[in-house]
């Protein structure tokens, strides 16, 4: 893909003050808990334990705050000006083809990407 700047992608997380409050409140209470449960019984609370709730809190994070939502009408442009169709771009992203038939009927600013994407795809065929 081209065209997506760099400074676009850093610049555009969103830091929403629920979700990560509520995800910095999850890592607080289950580190106190993991730390006193660590020194009574070790062997059930090792230290990966703690890493891997602590990395599946990074991934939320990541699924909530990262910029992949800001460019999702852009990134469904461009894959239908490459000559693709709106049934393989469901299949890049592991959707089905009526789940984007639905966000096209909700979501305004997903019909107008689609609509952009077709007329693309007419005049770059």
């Amino acid at each position: 893909m081209t065209g997506l700047p760099a400074e676009s992608v850093l610049f555009s997380w969103a830091f929403e003050p629920v979700p990560v409050l509520g995800l910095a409140a999850a890592a607080i209470f289950y580190l106190l808990g993991w730390r006193k449960l660590n020194v009574q019984i070790p062997r059930r609370f090792p230290v990966e334990r703690l890493i891997s709730f602590l990395a599946g809190l990074a991934v939320i994070f990541v699924a909530l705050s990262s910029p992949l939502d800001a460019f999702a009408s852009w990134l469904l442009i461009d894959h239908m000006a490459q000559g693709f169709s709106f049934d393989s771009f469901a299949a890049v992203i592991g959707t089905g083809r009526r789940v984007l038939y639905k966000w096209v009927k909700v979501h305004a600013e997903f019909a107008e990407a689609k609509a952009i994407g077709a007329v693309n795809l007419l005049l770059f065929l």
